[in-house]
Order: structure tokens, then C-alpha cells, then sequence
């Protein structure tokens, strides 16, 4: 005949909690862990608004530049034989001044410090008198669509200007 079986009872001592083995309780872990991922989203968001996305804008609009130039070449070089105005004349010389002066304004959206300079080289970004110097020369070409003593020269040397301050390959002209 089988034995009754007889339960023992084991006495263990308490399991510890985690302040006695000298850790945070688990609601301070979560909590740290929390303001640690909320400082990291709000430390990169400022990075993408104020750093990434002006970077990315510019370089946006210095390829709307290029495509303008490249696109409307024979427009921009005709410009100083025009006798009369069009709508295409009119929409080309908006085009320019609005590209102008859209550069001048990404060239305020950066904090031109000595740190910001180190990061501009590394980013292969034109400089702000780089900038500066680009918008004069858009802003010219828009004008020498009412200017009719321009050459060929000037403007040849006008689309030089802007393609090297922005960086650009060379536009081919003839």
C-alpha cells in the first residue's frame, strides 16, 4: 500500500526587491527611459528643421536653377535681339527674378557661424557670398531682357557666373 504523500512545505526566504539589490525601482527605469527617447525625437527634429531641411531646400532650388538655365538657354541668349516682348519673354524673366530672390532668402536660412562653414564644405554647399553673387548675376539676366545694350559676352559670362557660384556643370551655349 502506497504511502500517504506528505507535502512539505519549503520555507524561502523573500524574493528581493529591487531597491534592496540597489537598483531603481521599475517605474523609475521607464520613466528615464521615456524622457530619453522623447530628448533623442526632440534633439533630431531640431536637427532636420534647422539644419537638414534648409539644406535640402537649397539644393532643391539650385536644381530648379539649372533646369532653367539648361531649358530656357535659347531664351536667355536671345534675349538682347528682342525687339518686342512676349509671354514667354515675361515668363522667363519672372522665372529668373524669382530665382533670384529665392536665393537670397536660402541664404539667410543658415547660421553662417565657423562651425556651420566646417559642415557647409562637408556638405558641398555653396557658400553664402557664393550665394550672394549668383542671385546679382540671376537678377541681372532678368533685367537684360529690357536692357537692350547687352551682348552675347555679358550674358554668356552671366550663366558662367551663376553655374560656377552654384556649383553647376557648364551650360553649352553655342
Amino acid at each position: 500500500m502506497p504511502l500517504p504523500m506528505q507535502t512539505a512545505q519549503l520555507a524561502l526566504p523573500p524574493a528581493p526587491t529591487p531597491v534592496e539589490c540597489g537598483e531603481a525601482p521599475a517605474s523609475h527605469t521607464v520613466f528615464w527611459t521615456v524622457v530619453a527617447g522623447v530628448t533623442v525625437f526632440i534633439v533630431g527634429q531640431m536637427i532636420q528643421r534647422w539644419l537638414i531641411d534648409p539644406v535640402n531646400d537649397l539644393r532643391a532650388l539650385i536644381l530648379k536653377i539649372a533646369d532653367t538655365l539648361i531649358y530656357e538657354c535659347p531664351m536667355i541668349l536671345s534675349a538682347r535681339s528682342l525687339t518686342f516682348r512676349t509671354e514667354d519673354t515675361d515668363r522667363v524673366e519672372r522665372a529668373l527674378r524669382a530665382h533670384a530672390s529665392a536665393l537670397r532668402v536660402r541664404g539667410f536660412a543658415f547660421p553662417w557661424t565657423a562651425r556651420f562653414l566646417i559642415a557647409v564644405r562637408f556638405i558641398r554647399l555653396p557658400s553664402k557670398a557664393s550665394l550672394e553673387r549668383a542671385a546679382q548675376r540671376l537678377m541681372w539676366l532678368s533685367n537684360s531682357f529690357r536692357a537692350h545694350g547687352t551682348s552675347d559676352q555679358q550674358i554668356d559670362a552671366a550663366l558662367r557666373a551663376i553655374e560656377s557660384n552654384l556649383g553647376l556643370p557648364h551650360t553649352e551655349t553655342g
